[in-house]
């Protein structure tokens, strides 16, 4: 959320709070993934240990049977023991700071900049695991596929770097980054599909609960009775968690299966940007005009200017963007609107979602309708839109 017009307050916590249950009557059991014995990378040695490791751990703690797995479905549909997909990747040029921290908010946002794979496969199915370099050729990648790029990134930054698995609101089943901070040493989470750093204490973070934790070194499942990110210790040392490998069986330290090592990266044109950010515009209020069939739509170009100035300071990062032609804006009209933030995938979705909004039922004097791209390496994009309604006071 932007405050637009209003003082904003510093919080210990990231935006308002909101706490809701949802409940099913009767209740039903998720149903379990359908565990295809397909052929492995792996040699038998190290798959009948880990099979053997999982036995014995769903035996003990029942409730983790179906959740976790350190071996996973690779593109050609064979299992690979997960920590091959961890190796160092140096950032792209254009995202490299004056600083650790400065690199480390880029990087973020442009993980979060990766389109989402559409969640229309079996639910009984596993996932497939999609190589960096895949990532970002294809454009689209899952949460796991952003944990694991951006881990990439924090390890060549020399950061003590993990990746969660658990249980997030609203995502579900995901896969959070966990690092230790280099100035004050403490623990914080990175939510790789929007870029959200904050506290491993948080009790408000989105991710619910931790099921297991990994990095280049060994993997490690939570036997806990505490599953909340904040009320765990993250000293994988202790009986709390459970590691995969251990003096009985070392870690083969097996070669990583990112090819290339080095990523390939490209530039994007900053005139096929404007274009595009041009024709959303366009595209939108053509898509805005006919929802409102038997109203007339006014469209306010000043005030539209004035919020895409505001957008370009969001992009940046500022939390408190603001305008001196905003407050002349003010004195004259009441102000109502929306802020959009989102990847692009086409021109349909970036409809659905200015309709979802509910603006189009307004029955302003005028409207406001304004988009900002902010661009990455390899064509990834961020759109901020704004759409708003203004009466006269």
């Amino acid at each position: 959320m932007v405050p637009i017009g209003y003082e904003y307050n510093h919080y210990n916590h990231d935006g308002p709070l909101l706490t809701v249950l949802i409940s099913i009557h009767p209740a039903i059991s998720p149903p379990r993934i359908n565990q295809v014995n397909g052929p492995s990378m792996e040699d038998e040695v190290l798959v009948e240990y880990i099979n053997g490791w999982k036995n014995s751990l769903f035996k003990e703690f029942p409730h983790l049977d179906g959740l976790i797995d350190p071996l996973v479905v690779n593109e050609k549909a064979m299992t690979v023991y997960i920590g091959r997909y961890l190796t160092p990747f140096e950032p792209p040029e254009q995202l490299q700071g004056s600083s650790d921290e400065e690199t480390l908010k880029n990087l973020c946002q442009f993980v979060a900049a990766i389109p989402s794979a559409p969640n229309n496969q079996p639910i009984l199915t596993r996932r497939i695991w999609l190589t960096s370099q895949t990532v970002l050729e294809w454009l689209v990648g899952g949460d796991e596929e952003r944990a694991v790029l951006l881990h990439n990134y924090l390890a060549a930054l020399h950061y003590e770097v993990y990746i969660l698995l658990g249980m997030a609101v609203p995502e579900g089943e995901t896969a959070f980054v966990l690092y230790r901070n280099k100035t004050n040493q403490t623990m914080r989470m990175i939510n790789p599909t929007t870029g959200m750093n904050t506290n491993a204490t948080d009790p408000t973070c989105a991710l619910q609960q931790v099921w297991a934790l990994f990095n280049q070194n060994n993997f490690w499942v939570n036997i806990h009775f505490k599953v909340h990110p904040s009320q765990l210790q993250y000293q994988v040392s202790k009986d709390d968690w459970r590691p995969l490998f251990s003096r009985r069986f070392p870690n083969p330290q097996l070669n990583t299966i990112q090819t290339p090592e080095n990523l390939i990266y490209t530039s994007t044109s900053a005139k096929d940007v404007r274009q595009l950010e041009e024709s959303i515009v366009d595209h939108l209020k053509q898509s805005f005009t006919k929802w409102r069939k038997t109203t007339r739509t006014k469209w306010n170009r000043h005030a539209s200017q004035i919020f895409r100035d505001i957008l370009i300071q969001t992009a940046d990062g500022d939390l408190t963007p603001t305008s001196n032609n905003l407050e002349q804006l003010l004195e004259t009209y009441k102000v109502f609107g929306i802020p959009i933030k989102t990847t692009y995938v086409n021109m349909e979705s970036l409809s659905d979602m200015l309709y979802a909004t509910g603006l189009h039922r307004h029955h302003g004097f005028d409207f406001a309708l304004s988009a900002f791209i902010k661009s990455y390496p390899n064509h990834l994009i961020h759109i901020f839109i704004f759409g708003a309604y203004l009466e006269n006071l």
